[in-house]
């Protein structure tokens, strides 16, 4: 990890060797935190594991319900919303 202030960005040889050597690097403005620069295959990695966590909470939450005797929605009905939401979305396109 680096920290790095923004007018440092004009270096790209140095910012491109960050992104090469996979180190994340985060960019102040006036001392304090403003962004933040990572390789694109980090970053593509790191939302997929943000999904993948969402999706296990979703299943947690599911599952707590289920014990707690809470009403739950059949498979079924899950996927007729998903085939209805995508072809109200092909039928804006039109």
């Amino acid at each position: 990890m680096k920290i790095i202030p923004i007018s440092e960005l004009r270096n790209t040889k140095e910012i491109s060797a960050l992104i090469d050597r996979h180190e994340t690097t985060f960019v102040t403005k006036q001392g304090s935190a403003h962004g933040v620069i990572l390789q694109h295959d980090d970053y593509n990695e790191l939302i997929e594991k943000n999904k993948e966590k969402d999706i296990m909470i979703d299943i947690l939450r599911s599952e707590n319900e289920l014990l707690r005797g809470e009403e739950t929605v059949s498979f079924e009905k899950v996927m007729e919303d998903i085939i209805l939401g995508l072809r109200n979305k092909i039928n804006e396109t039109d």
